[in-house]
């Protein structure tokens, strides 16, 4: 087994996001840090969704168009979806706001008296002939629709994991085999479970393959002899076993999604358990570390 604490957005903790209504009714959404394959647009959809009842199609998410929004340091450090998830939410919740506002003005109605329907328009409680479409309120709105949010976060977060690896050695080649793991991870509330499913899942098999397979190789001359996928010892789904993936979710007080950190502590986690698991094979030997 493995216990570990990761650290995640413990530097550059500011991150922005924009939100606008294009003119044919669509919810645009503007982040500077983007998906490396986590897919944060499916969560800033859902973010959306909070709020707005559309479908996801109804949802455009553009990332890293540093022509359409620049405030932004990028993806790193396990730390999008608690900064630019909750810029996304509090640009989502200003939005919200003011066309709750503008609506109201136009339909000489209070705001407290105005709702959005499903699909995309908004009108007055109580009376759905007094609605308009989000295309006919952009239209008709002499102020754009549009807000923003540049979201500082006043720490760091701590997820954490616990990892359990299973292996077989081979007693006549020293072979190891992994055979089973298990993932029980805490990266506070879980925003998107396949996301963090999978960036588990994937970060678990890079720590997995770190213990095991992946190595630089060089010839007596100092040539390198692993100059490819061919020499190189990056495992497939043959040699990593199905990783079981479980949480537990204690909300981070960071900010107001409650999120921690996900994609780098299955690459802290998995090496070490490995590792324990191949002592723990071969203690009756003596060996030691």
């Amino acid at each position: 087994v493995s216990f570990v604490i990761d650290s995640t957005a413990w530097f550059s903790r500011t991150e922005g996001a924009a939100i606008h209504i294009n003119e044919d009714g669509k919810i645009v959404v503007l982040t500077g840090s983007a998906s490396a394959g986590q897919q944060h647009g499916n969560l800033y959809r859902s973010l959306v969704q909070r709020l707005f009842p559309l479908e996801i199609d109804q949802i455009i998410v553009v990332e890293g168009d540093t022509d359409q929004w620049s405030q932004s340091d990028g993806t790193m450090g396990s730390r999008t979806a608690q900064l630019a998830g909750t810029a996304v939410l509090r640009s989502v919740e200003r939005l919200h706001e003011s066309l709750l506002d503008i609506a109201a003005n136009q339909f000489e109605a209070a705001a407290e008296d105005i709702v959005i329907y499903q699909g995309g328009s908004i009108g007055v409680r109580g009376v759905p002939s007094r609605s308009l479409t989000f295309a006919q309120l952009v239209a008709s709105s002499e102020e754009p629709l549009v807000a923003s949010c540049v979201y500082e976060q006043s720490g760091a977060t701590y997820p954490a994991a616990a990892h359990l690896s299973v292996v077989e050695i081979d007693v006549d080649t020293g072979k190891v085999v992994p055979i089973r793991h298990v993932a029980v991870t805490d990266c506070g509330v879980v925003l998107d479970p396949d996301s963090a499913r999978s960036q588990i899942i994937g970060a678990t098999a890079q720590g997995i393959s770190q213990a095991l397979y992946e190595e630089f190789v060089f010839d007596e001359q100092g040539n390198p002899l692993t100059n490819s996928f061919a020499d190189y010892a990056l495992p497939s789904t043959a040699e990593i076993p199905a990783i079981e993936t479980h949480f537990i979710e204690t909300p981070s007080p960071r900010n107001p999604l409650g999120a921690k950190g996900v994609g780098e502590i299955g690459m802290i986690a998995a090496p070490v358990a490995v590792q324990n698991a191949v002592i723990d094979a071969v203690r009756h030997l003596g060996v030691q570390h």
